[in-house]
C-alpha cells in the first residue's frame, strides 16, 4: 500500500471521531498517505470531542492526486448530502475507477 494516497472527507463539525482517527491510523500504518478535506480548513470538532484541522478545503481537491476517497460518517456528514463539490468529487473518483468509500451515515449521500 506504500505510495498510495487517500482523501478523507469530514464534516466541519460532528464527524465520528473514531471513524476518522482509527481509519486514518490503520491506513498510515500500512504506508498510505492520508489527506483530510472539509468545507473549511479551520479547526473542526468531532462528535466525541476530537479536534482536527483539515489539510485542505473541498474546492482545493484535485481528484487525480488520490487513489481513493473515504467519506467519514457522523451526524455532521449530512452537510454533504446535497453539496455539489462533495458529490462531484465522489462522482469523479468513481468514474475514474478509484475506490470510493463511505462509512456509516455518509453512505446515504445521494448521488454516490
Amino acid at each position: 500500500m506504500s505510495g498510495k494516497r487517500v482523501l478523507m472527507v469530514i464534516a466541519p463539525e460532528n464527524f465520528r471521531d473514531e471513524e476518522l482517527l482509527h481509519t486514518k491510523e490503520e491506513l498510515e500504518r500500512v504506508g498510505v498517505e492520508t489527506t483530510i478535506a472539509s468545507t473549511k480548513t479551520g479547526v473542526t470538532k468531532g462528535l466525541l470531542g476530537a479536534t482536527v484541522t483539515p489539510d485542505l478545503k473541498l474546492d482545493q481537491v484535485s481528484v487525480g492526486d488520490y487513489d481513493a476517497i473515504v467519506f467519514v460518517g457522523g451526524p455532521g456528514s449530512s452537510v454533504y448530502f446535497n453539496n455539489k463539490q462533495a458529490l462531484s468529487i465522489a462522482t469523479q473518483m468513481f468514474s475514474k475507477g478509484k475506490k470510493t468509500c463511505a462509512i456509516c451515515i455518509a453512505l446515504l449521500t445521494p448521488g454516490c
